[in-house]
């Protein structure tokens, strides 16, 4: 016999007693109702392998061709020219080739191929279906490892992503991975995402992307099922964070962002009190403010909308610049304010947990960190993760 409890109420000690023949007393718990404890922080898994892809870079022969799936012709390696698998195969042939590399005088070059096409191990299946075909872009990674190939959880600069079959993305997808960076995000390029059969760059971490390429409407792109790797050895110095953008990874709000603000005095230079320290931070829009002492002047915001009563893990990105003094995070959630205290000068672009907390019943779990802190240092205002976190349940057994 088995009895399960829904333990999702208030913070507080559980008790189960003797009620009757064949049940005893279980025993006495103090119940965190989003198992906070135990949590590992988010960041750089280790096996990535930070860096630039050499061939990054959109200098597809085929550019403007087969756009919003208009399939007028084909690449060397037999796949429908503006498609991922196209744009993939012809990044794929850029890492084989190295040096030998080909490129044609002007593109689009319809009917084009570089001489050394061969060199690349990509079979498409646009026309008729040739032995030991690749498949669609849903097929690629286990097509991979059969042609021997590596296909894992590490992205590398120069592997392709590759994501399976979803209700999203029925054929699957493909991209190149331009940058890996050690702060736990990577940058993808891609051709055809939006089935336009056009070029776009995602920035994203473990928790995916909001593609609002092209003006369309959001588009939620998880993180790839994994990474194909083919001759990609020619990585240069690794760079330590990406160019500033206007995109936040699923689930992270920051600087610029609708769920972000500041308020405080507004000083010379600043905004509200916080100064902007272009290019760095998760994607460049990092804000600082010097500590204030034992009153709070300026103060940053987190409040985005989320899943009403439901439990999230929240961290916070700590940037490499103007981030040494000791911040005191403050979350309300749905049981009350709680504070998580960070030692920014320990963290160097890197995710600070700041625990796992509830939302309330209109979807809100707010975060603030003010200023207030022994004067002569400074504190980071960046990028501030919430990750879904299942509610805890316990079972009994008699």
């Amino acid at each position: 016999m088995e009895w399960q409890f829904d333990l999702t109420g208030p913070t507080g000690d559980y008790q189960l007693f003797h009620v009757g023949a064949g049940l005893t007393k279980l025993g006495t718990w103090n119940l965190d109702p989003c198992a906070s404890s135990g949590l590992p922080p988010p960041g750089n898994p280790s096996g990535w392998v930070v860096g630039h892809a050499v061939d990054a870079g959109n200098d597809y022969p085929y550019e403007g061709l087969g756009v919003y799936e208009n399939h007028d012709g084909t690449d060397p390696w037999n796949e429908w020219y503006g498609q991922c698998d196209s744009f993939a195969a012809w990044k794929i042939y850029e890492n084989e080739a190295g040096t030998a590399a080909q490129h044609p005088p002007f593109r689009p070059d319809k009917g084009w191929a570089p001489s050394n096409a061969s060199v690349s191990p990509v079979v498409g299946d646009a026309t008729g279906s040739p032995a030991g075909n690749w498949g669609d872009a849903k097929d690629w990674g286990p097509a991979a490892q059969q042609a021997g190939f590596t296909v894992d959880d590490n992205p590398a600069p120069g592997a392709i992503a590759w994501w399976g079959a979803s209700p999203d993305m029925p054929f699957g997808h493909l991209g190149f991975v331009t940058d890996v960076y050690p702060n736990g995000t990577i940058r993808i390029e891609q051709y055809n995402l939006r089935l336009n059969g056009q070029y776009s760059t995602l920035a994203m971490s473990t928790a995916g992307a909001w593609d609002t390429s092209f003006g369309d409407a959001p588009f939620y792109v998880p993180f790839p099922t994994g990474f194909i790797h083919i001759d990609q050895n020619n990585i240069p110095t690794p760079v330590t964070y990406p160019t500033s953008t206007s995109s936040y990874p699923a689930n992270v709000w920051g600087p610029r962002s609708s769920a972000f603000s500041v308020t405080g005095s507004a000083y010379l230079g600043t905004d509200d009190g916080w100064y902007n320290r272009a290019g760095h931070g998760l994607i460049g829009q990092e804000l600082w403010t010097n500590t204030n002492g034992s009153t709070a002047d300026s103060t940053a915001t987190w409040n985005p909308l989320l899943t009403a009563s439901a439990c999230y893990a929240i961290s916070a990105y700590i940037p490499d610049n103007y981030a040494n003094g000791v911040g005191t995070y403050t979350i309300h959630a749905a049981d009350g304010t709680h504070q998580a205290v960070v030692n920014q000068n320990s963290y160097t672009n890197a995710w600070a947990p700041l625990g796992t907390y509830k939302t309330d019943i209109t979807g809100s779990v707010g975060v603030t960190l003010t200023d207030q802190s022994p004067a002569g240092y400074y504190l980071a205002a960046d990028a501030v993760m919430f990750t879904p976190h299942p509610v805890r349940t316990r079972a009994a057994h008699p």
